[in-house]
């Protein structure tokens, strides 16, 4: 499909296009001719929409942090791109910017940019709230421990350090508990939560008060709420 005909389908900026699609050719390097246009007939309206808008974000996101996009392996941007057509949620769609982004500046980390897909791509915008709170508590946590001399040599604090009530996230998720815990339960299936390791007494039954950010789950929170 021409450039001219695939703005007049989607009612965006010429512009937008072009620098979406020179965006996505740069990623795409060599590979760009095998995989074939994807800002072409291949993707229907709504999902070329969608791509192309996270595609601009993220380019948005290199230049203000004065990158320039690299190849990035083909394992990591093609179901990136898959999935990421498919999501119409802003919030979630500034994600997928942002661990485009991150793709694109650096393949250092591509393998646990790879579970960032999978992750992503499975994460209600209910989820992706709580998630984005859990993230924000844990950077005011790793403030607070980088503020401390002690910890001066040291990276930041363990990601167990935010930890929360359950009934703390439905309140964030705004939904009664019975859905809450539905949230919560898929995000521990995906390894993002976990539930503390509660005490022993001797004699008695012990459970957990709180769910904790797991490693993987600040990993993966890194690519995508932190830009490049």
């Amino acid at each position: 499909m021409e450039i001219d005909k695939v703005v007049d389908v989607l009612g965006l900026p010429k512009v937008l296009v072009e620098g979406a699609q020179s965006f996505l050719n740069r990623l795409l390097g060599p590979a760009v001719d095998e995989t074939g246009l994807l800002l072409a007939d291949k993707i229907r309206f709504r999902r070329l929409r969608n791509q192309v808008k996270i595609a601009a974000k993220a380019q948005e996101l290199l230049v203000e942090a004065g990158l320039e996009p690299k190849p990035a392996p083909l394992q990591t941007i093609v179901p990136l791109l898959e999935k990421a057509s498919l999501e119409e949620e802003p919030s979630i769609q500034t994600m997928w910017a942002t661990l485009l982004a991150n793709a694109a500046a650096s393949d250092a980390r591509a393998g646990i940019q790879r579970l960032a897909v999978e992750i992503l791509a499975q994460l209600s915008p209910r989820e992706a709230l709580i998630l984005r709170h859990v993230y924000e508590a844990y950077l005011k946590k790793e403030a607070e421990w980088q503020a401390d001399p002690k910890h001066a040599r040291e990276d930041g604090p363990p990601a167990e350090f935010a930890f929360f009530r359950p009934r703390d996230l439905h309140r964030v998720a705004e939904v009664d508990t019975r859905d809450g815990d539905l949230l919560l339960d898929n995000l521990l299936r995906l390894g993002v939560l976990r539930f503390e390791v509660p005490e022993i007494e001797l004699g008695q039954n012990s459970y957990p008060e709180f769910v904790q950010l797991t490693e993987l789950g600040l990993a993966v929170l890194d690519e995508c709420m932190e830009g490049p």
